[in-house]
């Protein structure tokens, strides 16, 4: 049932968490994607560059500085 895969996954990244926040980069839609997002207030743009060791997101901007994304209000890819 869903309580017992949910209690499961919470075990697992207890025990390891870098092998499941990869497993998460991998899956994710975000990845290497151009977004505009909505964090604190501020918007930002730029491509989707990976996790932070505690989940966050990397974005990287036009001008090649990484930013650490903990929480966003809204995100949305870019247009190609």
């Amino acid at each position: 049932n869903f309580l017992q895969a949910l209690q499961a996954r919470c075990v697992q990244a207890a025990a390891d968490f870098p092998a499941m926040r990869e497993e998460g980069w991998r899956r994710s839609w975000l990845a290497q994607r151009r977004v505009n997002l909505t964090a604190a207030g501020q918007q930002l743009e730029g491509v989707v560059c990976g996790l932070g060791p505690e989940g966050e997101l990397l974005l990287r901007g036009d001008d090649g500085i990484v930013q650490v994304i903990s929480s966003a209000d809204l995100i949305r890819p870019v247009a190609d």
